[in-house]
């Protein structure tokens, strides 16, 4: 089995927390597991840091100094790990950025932003340079595995093509663990953190929530990007089908192999066309914002009648409901029943044909500035009209006139071909 165990800040908080992950990895080597460590600065150290070198120079540090002294953090974790798990008996390499020449992680970066001293992990964007980064970790990291070594590696930071120091920002760590099992072709990557899994509700708003034993990567994207930062989903696009990831609570290290959440599948682009031609049901007024219970209400009524709704939206003075074509009289006919007398709320309701959709799913689209406005100039470019793009955690919805359906759908293909 080979795996990449990711250690995050608040599970190294301490020499001691050190010694016990060395243990737990250490009991995974005697047993001939190849495991590859990837480690977060010890918890506020990046702070910490931040506020030393923000209180000597301000403003005037160039970025090039202010990350070198960031660095190490995690480069003092890269040290403290090796030397636990030395004293485990168990061999290790120590990688890091600040030593060019072993480094794997190679990415190309135009963010020459500064990193913000109060919030230090902002996203970055960044793309991986696939055959340098899989030549590198062919070369540093591979041999090291195959002879029982541990290979430590440092998170949050890596080099640029321009072999410049860059950081990978939020869930940077996060990120180079993913990396890291899809380049060395690890069964497993686990993410060894401060909570027992993925739960089933925020533990500070529900009672008891449950602990999900298992996940597909379309929900855990869901779930991250909505809030729930167990793992950040910009990690999840370097996840391959045949990569396993598991969520883990350091307290458990003694069960680190059993425990916790276990994530499968592959996160990947994927364009959906819907063979039905739909409809929009458009409710208009200005007075049903303000009142709780509107808006599912009206839901309640076409879900009560098998009137499925594919997506909705609403601002201000408006209610949309994209419905199937088929149902859509029956469903005006519903609503205006419902809200005929109610004349404070809704003024009119109008119902809209032939219409077709397209549904987007992609990490890398969704995580690049810009690529939506591009998206849309290449439809319009090709003379495909809009009605209305719902765009929500991860997934896009584009609604055109159903004529319109097919050129948009191989405008879309094309688009991704070509740029994804």
């Amino acid at each position: 089995m080979r795996r990449v165990i990711k250690y995050g800040g608040t599970s190294l908080a301490t020499p001691a927390h050190f010694e016990q992950a060395a243990r737990a990895v250490a009991g995974l080597v005697e047993v001939g597991e190849q495991i590859a460590v990837v480690v977060s600065a010890m918890a506020d150290e990046t702070d910490r840091l931040l506020r030393e070198m923000s209180e000597c120079g301000g403003t005037a540090v160039d970025s090039g100094t202010l990350l070198n002294y960031l660095s190490m953090g995690e480069e003092k974790s890269v040290l403290l790990m090796s030397a636990a798990l030395q004293a485990q008996k168990v061999g290790t390499v120590t990688l890091h950025p600040r030593w060019r020449e072993s480094w794997p992680l190679i990415v190309d970066s135009d963010d020459d932003s500064p990193v913000a001293p109060i919030k230090t992990n902002e996203e970055r964007s960044f793309s991986v340079r696939t055959q340098k980064t899989s030549n590198r970790f062919m070369k540093n990291v591979l041999p090291h595995l195959r002879l029982g070594r541990v290979p430590v590696i440092s998170g949050f930071m890596a080099l640029s093509s321009r072999d410049e120091l860059v950081t990978l920002g939020r869930g940077g760590s996060d990120i180079t663990a993913f990396v890291a099992g899809r380049y060395i072709d690890a069964d497993e990557v686990i993410v060894v953190t401060d909570v027992e899994g993925v739960l089933s509700a925020d533990p500070t708003l529900a009672q008891n929530p449950r602990i999900l034993d298992n996940l597909t990567v379309e929900d855990a994207e869901v779930i991250a990007r909505s809030g729930a930062r167990v793992v950040h989903p910009r990690a999840f696009r370097f996840m391959t089908a045949d990569m396993r990831v598991r969520i883990v609570d350091y307290r458990r290290q003694s069960e680190l192999v059993k425990t916790g959440t276990t994530i499968t599948g592959e996160s990947k682009t994927t364009i959906f066309r819907n063979d039905n031609r739909l409809a929009a049901l458009v409710l208009v007024g200005s007075g049903w914002a303000n009142r709780p219970g509107i808006l599912g209400n009206m839901a309640n009524i076409l879900g009560e009648n098998d009137i499925a709704i594919s997506a909705s939206t609403s601002g201000s003075r408006f209610i949309v409901f994209y419905i199937d074509e088929d149902v859509a009289e029956k469903a005006h006919r519903l609503l205006h029943d419902a809200v005929g007398e109610d004349r404070e709320t809704f003024t009119n309701i109008t119902l809209r044909g032939n219409i077709g959709e397209l549904r987007l799913r992609s990490p890398d689209f969704m995580d690049k500035p810009g690529a939506l406005g591009d998206l849309v100039r290449a439809l319009t470019h090709r003379g495909v009209g809009i009605v209305e793009v719902v765009t929500s955690l991860s997934d896009i919805h584009i609604y055109v006139p159903w004529d319109d359906l097919e050129s948009a759908y191989e405008c879309m293909l094309k688009f991704f071909k070509s740029k994804y």
